[in-house]
């Protein structure tokens, strides 16, 4: 189900209406239906969206996510499943071990693996940005099979 933000009146409860569409539509484009999604949750997938040429995406996930596709095929490994989860909860190793089912110094390893592979400064804010919305977008890309 799709839904938008809290509103009052006619004219905001149209817009609620109107965004929790929107919302259901994307989530069915996404995730096949399978979730629940908030209209102010899928502001990054829109916009990835309205990229008109997905090869662009597809360009800017080659460039951030190529060494760390190619290790994990390669490897049989899932360190591309370890940063997204790693981003996702905000850099805290913690949760991050205890969502991926992995103790911490495993996770540490991967972490230091990942910069090792990429040659990438893992430190760095924009490095981060640039990685996780490349693994978004390669998120996004694979679940509409957009991703060549």
């Amino acid at each position: 189900c799709g839904v938008g933000r809290p509103g009052l009146g006619l004219t905001e409860i149209r817009r609620s209406f109107d965004e929790a569409e929107r919302a259901l539509t994307l989530t069915e484009q996404i995730w096949d239906g399978t979730r629940s999604s908030f209209f102010g949750d899928l502001s990054l997938s829109k916009l990835l969206l309205n990229v008109q040429d997905h090869r662009h995406l597809q360009g800017f996930c080659q460039d951030w996510l190529s060494d760390i596709l190619s290790y994990d095929a390669q490897n049989h490994s899932d360190l591309l499943l370890t940063m997204s989860v790693y981003f996702g909860n905000n850099g805290n190793m913690a949760a991050t071990a205890k969502q991926l089912n992995v103790h911490r110094n495993t996770l540490v390893y991967r972490l230091n693996r990942i910069a090792e592979i990429t040659q990438l400064d893992m430190d760095d804010a924009d490095v981060q940005l640039n990685l996780h919305l490349a693994i978004k977008a390669y998120q996004l890309l694979e679940a509409l099979n957009l991703q060549e």
